[in-house]
């Protein structure tokens, strides 16, 4: 069992039943803690349209001071996003997961999608390293 595996697939497994359900979705994020157990994670500013970048700041603050506190072994936040598609320069959205585990490795992973009516397609995942 991998920590930052675990969390990206909960995340990527959350963000997918939100596109489904609802077409788009806030920021989230998931931990794993110390004894192996997976959590989701929100944060909120009390807005009813809250600020994306701003949750995700929460979110980070968050997650990183569980990491320094030695609550977690890993943590991780997903976020609907547009990056360059690989067959052009054109945008596609994309499921953003980065995760960092509790050595300071972190890495991000994207998964394109494109919706079509009532469908949604899923294109290969991006893996990189990063900063979180």
């Amino acid at each position: 069992m991998n920590p930052m595996n675990e969390v990206r697939d909960l995340c990527f497994i959350q963000a997918k039943h939100f596109l489904e359900e609802s077409g788009e979705f806030y920021p989230f994020g998931a931990i794993m803690l110390e004894d192996s157990e997976i959590k989701h994670l929100s944060a909120s500013t009390g807005e009813e349209y809250p600020d994306s970048n701003i949750l995700i700041q929460l979110l980070k603050k968050d997650i990183s001071s569980r990491l320094n506190n030695g609550d977690i072994i890993a943590g991780g936040i997903g976020v609907d996003v547009f990056i360059k598609s690989s067959k052009d320069s054109s945008q596609i959205s994309a499921i953003e997961v980065k995760v960092i585990n509790k050595d300071g490795k972190s890495f991000a992973w994207y998964l394109p999608y494109i919706v079509q009516g009532k469908n949604i397609f899923y294109q290969d995942i991006i893996e990189e390293e990063c900063n979180f």
